[in-house]
């Protein structure tokens, strides 16, 4: 419906007494209350569309809602949690050019790709540095997976960062830097991201056993029942 004929309709209904200033405002507040699934859904839908998202994958966004409950989403915001969301069927290279990022991984096929069957909504910590730290990467793969959640891709990386600096205005591992255990270079190296003294998003590929107290990692949570 058109949006000035919506406007339109809410008038004449505020006139004639069929709709009061008061229904609006509880409207105004339902609309906001990011625990409620669809308004999730909505607001992070517009999101990606004002980035450009339908131009970049040439073809319409239609988001799925988050299978969380609305509980399940007032306790993500209460273990400072942000919710994010890979929508599926888009690539790592459609992402660099939606978020703008020049990447050597998007241009090296030794690089492996994930691409999301589902739109992957997941939760994941609020933290400036990754919470599991001073460990290798073959075992911050193991210590993800034994903790039930999942390990990063590149792909859930980069949507990871970009919804912390958007939403929270939060730039993160610009001092320690983050295993992404699921992408690999030539199927051996894994991948290890973070911001460079740039202050550029940057990847560099190190050997699973690789150790240094300067890296360390982050898992992500999705629904348990989907």
């Amino acid at each position: 419906m058109d949006a000035n004929l919506m406007v339109n309709i809410l008038e004449e209904m505020l006139q004639d007494g069929s709709l009061k200033k008061s229904d609006l405002s509880r409207f105004a507040e339902i609309e906001e209350d990011e625990t409620i699934p669809e308004v999730v859904r909505c607001k992070m839908e517009r999101w990606y569309i004002s980035l450009g998202i339908e131009d970049v994958i040439k073809r319409k966004l239609k988001l799925s809602a988050p299978y969380f409950t609305q509980d399940e989403l007032k306790q993500i915001k209460e273990n400072n949690e942000v919710l994010c969301c890979l929508p599926k069927g888009v690539t790592l290279s459609e992402l660099c050019e939606l978020f703008r990022c020049k990447l050597w991984i998007n241009e090296d096929s030794l690089v492996s790709r994930h691409i999301e069957e589902e739109d992957l909504w997941f939760a994941a910590k609020i933290e400036k540095n990754p919470e599991y730290m001073d460990c290798m990467g073959r075992e911050i793969q193991q210590i993800i997976k034994k903790n039930n959640l999942l390990n990063l891709t590149a792909e859930r990386y980069i949507v990871l960062v970009n919804t912390l600096h958007v939403f929270y205005d939060m730039n993160i591992d610009d001092t320690y830097k983050t295993w992404i255990p699921m992408t690999r270079y030539e199927k051996k190296a894994m991948l290890i991201g973070g911001f460079d003294s740039n202050k550029k998003l940057s990847f560099q590929a190190w050997m699973p056993n690789f150790h240094t107290p300067y890296v360390g990692g982050r898992g992500i949570r999705i629904c348990d029942h989907i």
